[in-house]
């Protein structure tokens, strides 16, 4: 979708700052309404989106609203460089979608007595003024009273590691081979098609950036790295807050403008220094569109103690949303009670866990030895502690994932990661990983009806993590190719707009399953960077659906060139997937 072209209504006769009619609202009600909706809740703590508004509806007002462009707004409001790229940068259609998202809030809550609105239409950037009789100005929403909603955004097209979700192949080089492969084959070419419509939180975007390492012994990185890690989670509880996922920020530092900060209103910032004896954390919240420092703190915990630790990542993250608008309320006693001094766990402990994160980032058989040795400990001498069990669980999963260390004896690999899963519920019932694993894990073992339980749960309990958003968009995807997998699929790539590639798994199962042709190829491109297995696959199966056999075949000869071992597995590869027997037949063609 072109975002800055006008919208359909272009073609009327009519003057944009009076609405539909010559009756519309005047100058001084229309300066007056922004001022309310800029000082309501919904715009208090969104900077962007204040700047946003005023330009637009100033540009109208001065009859140029002709000029409100992506590249123009982009330069204008958010200090882009004359060198911006909309192609690679999203902040105007991001930022116009929250706006619209926000305007919406405002007008279905403290504004809804309002006479006077101000709308920013689909399909162009342009202000619409509208006048309202009393009578339907407190109408509620079924009378036909106006309302404006606009929920499309693009998110940005980026791959950074490899594929977390699925099966693949452990071999780094040979899935950069397959990639390079599909690349010459021209599979990564072709129009990008229509973009994703997406609902997102209406309140601001925090950019979670690394804390800055000042000192300290060999813990002390991976602590600093965890820190990260955790914050991001408790914010991301906040259903208002956008929270950059993981893959976005991941050892990124703070700083000022000049960066790109996707979008985010506010960067969380700051520094660890650690000695032997105790930690110290400083943290800043700094509001980007001005620079400046909005909030402060410092905190220090023992180095011993991972329970002193656990309570300042919950002072922070109860700090920053208050700051944000984010009323007090059940999230931050929940952030109280899970990370509270009452789960007393050791430093070594809580070290262990950090490192599990750590092994995401970098997945190798000999950490997965490594950590997995380690959580098994800390879970016979620290029952409780409810990360412990939760990250074991995904430890027992690789080893079917990924083939790393497999053990003969005993239960299977996802019958072990179900009872570790189940173990991390029942020592905290709030944990959106603990329900998020246990969910992977019913899915493996086929029991649907739990699955959709648990995995509904997560999303409850952290209803903006990009992770669970997007492992539920796989899941349920694969299980009924269901419109709300589509739905989690996109918010999960929006509020990770650094996310690897498989990240477009859950689209392509979904178009593939409902035979949107372009949709499909469009998705399936978009996430062949990830190079495994299962990504050639979804294109072959994608080229398939377009009619295309012949390239379809030919990036299937492609992945067994790469991975010889697969053509004599590929069906235990796709079963072990759940595939949908329509999916099947589409990747070989049989």
């Amino acid at each position: 979708m072109d975002f800055s072209r006008p919208g359909e209504d272009a073609g009327e006769s009519r003057d944009p700052a009076l609405g539909s009619d010559s009756a519309g609202p005047s100058r001084a009600e229309i300066d007056a309404a922004l001022a309310r909706i800029l000082t309501s809740r919904p715009f208090a703590a969104a900077p962007r989106q204040q700047a946003l508004l005023r330009h637009i509806v100033g540009e109208t007002l001065e009859k140029r609203g002709d000029r409100l462009k992506e590249f123009s707004i982009a330069v204008d409001v958010f200090g882009r460089a004359a060198t911006f790229d909309p192609r690679s940068d999203s902040i105007v259609r991001v930022q116009a979608s929250r706006l619209r998202n926000q305007l919406a809030e405002y007008y279905s809550g403290e504004g809804a007595v309002e006479t006077v609105r101000v709308e920013v239409p689909a399909g162009g950037y342009q202000a619409r003024f509208v006048r309202l009789d009393p009578v339907a100005a407190v109408a509620p929403a079924s009378s036909g009273a106006s309302k404006t909603v606009d929920l499309s955004t693009r998110a940005q097209e980026a791959w950074r590691r490899v594929l977390t979700t699925g099966w693949i192949l452990p071999a780094a080089a040979g899935a950069g081979v397959l990639a390079v492969a599909l690349a010459i084959f021209g599979m990564f070419n072709g129009s990008q098609g229509r973009d994703p419509a997406v609902t997102l939180p209406s309140g601001p975007t925090v950019f979670v950036a690394q804390y800055e390492l000042i000192d300290g012994p060999d813990f002390a990185r991976i602590l600093r790295n965890g820190l990260q890690y955790e914050l991001i989670n408790s914010l991301s509880r906040f259903p208002e807050l956008s929270v950059l996922g993981i893959d976005t920020v991941y050892g990124a530092p703070g700083g000022g403008p000049g960066r790109n900060l996707y979008g985010a209103d506010f960067i969380l910032q700051g520094s660890v220094q650690a000695t032997a004896r105790d930690v110290l954390v400083t943290s800043q919240l700094l509001e980007t569109v001005n620079n400046t420092v909005v909030w402060s703190r410092t905190d220090r915990a023992q180095a011993s103690d991972a329970s002193e630790m656990l309570d300042v990542q919950a002072q922070i993250a109860g700090d920053v949303a208050g700051q944000l608008s984010q009323p007090y309320g059940v999230i931050q006693e929940r952030l109280k009670e899970d990370l509270s001094a009452s789960r007393a766990v050791s430093m070594e402990d809580y070290l262990c866990v950090l490192e599990a994160y750590d092994y995401s980032r970098a997945k190798t058989q000999q950490k997965h030895a490594e950590v997995r040795d380690c959580l098994e400990q800390v879970t016979q001498h620290s029952p409780n502690y409810s990360p412990a069990w939760a990250k074991l669980s995904w430890m027992y999963g690789d080893e079917e994932r990924y083939g790393f260390n497999r053990r003969l004896e005993g239960d299977a690999p996802f019958v072990r990661a179900q009872a570790a899963a189940e173990r991390a519920v029942a020592a905290d019932s709030n944990s959106a990983m603990g329900h998020q694993y246990l969910a992977i894990a019913q899915f493996k073992l086929l029991d649907d009806d739990a699955f959709r339980r648990s995995i509904e749960m997560a999303l409850r309990l952290n209803p903006n993590n990009s992770e669970i958003l997007a492992d539920a968009a796989q899941m349920l995807a694969l299980l009924d190719g269901s419109e709300r997998a589509r739905e989690l699929a996109e918010k999960a790539i929006a509020m990770n707009p650094g996310h690897p590639p498989w990240y477009y798994g859950p689209l392509v199962h979904y178009h593939l399953l409902n035979g949107n042709r372009k949709e499909a190829l469009d998705a399936a491109r978009k996430g062949a960077p990830d190079g495994s297995p299962m990504a050639g696959f979804m294109l072959a199966a994608a080229l398939r659906l377009n009619d295309d056999d012949i390239m379809a075949d030919q990036a299937l000869e492609t992945i067994y060139a790469t991975f010889p071992d697969v053509r004599a597995r590929s069906q235990e590869i796709v079963q072990s997937q759940r595939l949908p027997p329509k999916i099947v037949q589409l990747i070989f063609g049989k």
